[in-house]
């Protein structure tokens, strides 16, 4: 859970910066836009130091506490990395495959109004001695 959980947070900043930037769109792609305006072909060190400009340039605009990235480089870096390991590690938690054995204390533990839909979820995906 911590690997989705950092994963989360990388993802909220991002969001959190697009908006402040004023990138527009979807606001549920609000981070996808944020890492496309910092340049997708370009390196990890171009994309930093674009960030750095947006954040001088908008300093005035955006909240304190995004301003206040600038001065943070191993923040700044991960927030450019083009494939930050923080997003492909959480990603293979959310999307991966897993035993049936991974998902069963959940379904066991889970509220009585879930339980039956995801035990059917289960059996479906996983069925029983898999």
């Amino acid at each position: 859970m911590d690997r989705i959980k950092r994963r989360n947070l990388l993802n909220h900043a991002q969001a959190s910066l697009a908006v402040s930037f004023g990138l527009g769109g979807d606001v549920r792609f609000a981070s996808l836009n944020f890492r496309d305006a910092l340049g997708v072909m370009s390196s990890t060190q171009e994309r930093q130091q674009h960030l750095v400009e947006i954040l001088t340039e908008k300093k005035n605009e955006i909240p304190a506490q995004a301003a206040s990235l600038i001065a943070k480089p191993a923040a700044l870096s991960l927030l450019a990395e083009v494939s930050p390991k923080v997003r492909l590690l959480g990603d293979q938690i959310a999307h991966g495959y897993r035993k049936r054995s991974w998902y069963e204390g959940l379904v066991a533990h889970s509220a009585a109004s879930d339980k039956m839909a995801l035990s059917d979820l289960l059996d479906f995906i996983l069925p029983d001695g898999q």
